[in-house]
């Protein structure tokens, strides 16, 4: 076992096997990210806010009082842009879904390629080994583009 870890090590280059553990801590962050921004999203009484604004619609309608009608408008404005504001966040959700599911399809390819080069006789197969570095560079870009997307949250 240490030798095939020394071979690949070796293969690989040292900095490696420390930006894959970053790049598994990245996605385990982005994964409680994901999972904090669906518990807000399912917190927020959507059925209720199109309750209310309809009732505040109606009662607005009713109203001859100009006053009145202005604080309806005020408040049915409010419930607009809770739900602007809810329509983005899912949409936030769903694109930070996408980045998590090709985080995680990009990790089992390099899992993969770990499991070619560990395989080869002599471990030193340098194309693969510079693919994977390179590989595990662009990882490590590409989640950054992600976490500074998931701040804008």
């Amino acid at each position: 076992q240490y030798r095939k870890t020394r071979k690949m090590r070796d293969a690989l280059g040292r900095d490696f096997l420390p930006q894959l553990d970053h790049y598994v801590n990245q996605i385990d962050e982005m994964e409680q990210r994901s999972s904090e921004v669906l518990s807000i999203i399912n917190s927020i009484p959507v059925n209720e806010l199109t309750r209310d604004m309809a009732s505040l619609q109606q009662r607005k309608n009713e109203s001859d009082d100009a006053r009145m009608i202005q604080q309806y408008d005020h408040s049915i404005q409010q419930i607009q842009q809770q739900q602007e504001s809810c329509r983005r966040l899912v949409q936030q959700q769903e694109l930070l879904d996408l980045r998590l599911d090709a985080a995680m399809n990009s990790l089992k390819q390099l899992q993969i390629d770990m499991l070619r080069l560990d395989s080869l006789t002599d471990g030193r197969d340098v194309s693969l080994a510079k693919e994977l570095h390179d590989r595990s560079e662009d990882l490590s870009l590409y989640l950054r583009d992600v976490e500074a997307s998931l701040s804008e949250l």
